[in-house]
């Protein structure tokens, strides 16, 4: 053998005795099931498949309960934002289509659709909303649908399980709605590094503050639920509310499947931070 292929040998073995020699113990899990929510591009990127919600899932990865839908965007706007959020009829295309469009799929477990809108309503994520407040478009309501991704992580407690970020997709509604770019321009992105030039003394740290369920967290003026309504109706009683009637829910956060949400949460940050500076 060359000397690269000696080498390459010793360093496979001295990871293997690594291994060998771990006192920690790897979790069991089911490969088929975490390989079944996954797929690869050509140019071998993970893609994450949308899976059925439970809410033993979806609670791992939203913000405590006392921090959903605790910022309220109104204090943070100004300008052209501030009119956006106080008339979103405005946001809608002129004109509108003949019939609504169709909406993405309710992609919950049996049995879990009740608990989960009932914990989403608790914390203050969605609003009731009676038939008669629902945007119609040629006779139909305009609803969504709604799915999950896998975050990566094990439910604690469950390592069966994968915690799964909700997923609110508004296919729907963003067919109907005007883009606005917000703050996407001043997203920054990789490249920017290498702008940085270090001297052969100088050294560069960094490190991020990631804000678990930031979507949940921007609250939206209660006007804005009908336009991000769920294809599902409830009778009031089933989720704990008064009255027979039925009942749709409609996101009061800023959605993650909205066309717009991450032009605006970007404004939304630097907004935030401004604040918080003086």
């Amino acid at each position: 053998p060359s000397l690269a292929q000696r080498r390459a040998f010793f360093q496979i073995c001295e990871y293997a005795f690594y291994m060998c020699n771990l006192n920690a113990s790897i979790p069991r899990r089911d490969w088929y099931e975490f390989l079944a929510c996954r797929s690869v591009s050509y140019t071998g990127e993970d893609h994450l498949k949308a899976q059925k919600l439970t809410w033993a899932q979806v609670e791992p990865g939203l913000p405590p309960k006392g921090h959903c839908a605790s910022i309220n965007v109104l204090e943070l706007c100004d300008g052209p934002l501030m009119d956006y959020f106080l008339h979103p009829d405005e946001s809608l295309v002129n004109p509108l289509p003949n019939e609504a469009p169709k909406p993405g799929a309710m992609m919950i477990e049996p049995g879990e659709a009740i608990p989960i809108m009932k914990n989403l309503l608790s914390r203050g994520l969605v609003r009731a909303l009676p038939e008669s407040e629902l945007v119609y478009i040629g006779g139909r309501p305009l609803t969504n649908g709604m799915f999950g991704v896998s975050k990566g992580k094990p439910v604690p407690g469950n390592e069966q399980l994968e915690v799964l970020r909700l997923i609110m997709n508004l296919t729907a509604s963003n067919a109907v709605m005007e883009d606005l770019r917000g703050d996407i321009h001043a997203l920054p992105y990789f490249g920017q590094w290498k702008a940085i030039i270090l001297g052969l003394d100088e050294s560069l740290l960094w490190s991020y503050e990631d804000m678990i369920g930031c979507f949940h967290l921007f609250r939206l003026p209660d006007s804005w639920a009908r336009f991000f309504t769920f294809n599902l109706s409830f009778k009031a009683s089933d989720l704990g509310l008064e009255g027979g009637h039925n009942v749709y829910l409609g996101s009061r956060v800023m959605p993650m499947g909205w066309c717009n949400s991450m032009g605006i949460v970007q404004y939304l940050h630097r907004r935030l931070l401004t604040k918080i500076g003086r």
